[in-house]
């Protein structure tokens, strides 16, 4: 199942949280891209698997976590991202049910995933504004997310 992206898959108080969040940001001078909005259940799952498998493990097991990733439409993981690079901390998310969304600030036309934190929180305070919980306040900082209550 390939990332989805659309904002009219969000709920409506999310849609309309998500709409607004977009349209501060761009007032604030920010190009912010909406990057995974709804998420199915298997899609969480391999997100959960990922960064979690047994580094003992043989290749079988990364190659047949990668082939599980293709089947839904996702890139194959280096040994490394795939044995180290965990990216949930939960099999549960509001994503599932159309209650968050992951935004990423664009630079050169291009996601740019490693920001300064200043634009991070700029975004954070951004959404915020707008009553949305911000994944950049929790312990495992998860800076590109944001949800409804």
């Amino acid at each position: 199942m390939p990332i989805i992206k659309d904002i009219d898959e969000l709920v409506p108080i999310a849609r309309d949280k998500c709409r607004e969040f977009l349209k501060k940001c761009d007032e604030a001078g920010l190009n912010v891209a909406i990057n995974e909005t709804r998420r199915s259940v298997v899609t969480q799952m391999i997100y959960y698997l990922q960064g979690r498998l047994d580094a003992a493990s043989n290749s079988k097991i990364i190659d047949e976590f990668n082939r599980l990733r293709k089947m839904t439409g996702f890139w194959e993981l280096s040994r490394n991202e795939a044995l180290n690079k965990k990216i949930t901390w939960t099999f549960e998310s509001k994503h599932i049910d159309g209650k968050a969304f992951d935004a990423v600030p664009i630079k050169d036309g291009k996601p740019w995933w490693n920001a300064p934190e200043d634009v991070w929180m700029q975004m954070g305070l951004i959404g915020e504004s707008v009553g949305l919980i911000w994944g950049g306040r929790w312990t495992h900082k998860d800076y590109p997310h944001f949800e409804i209550a």
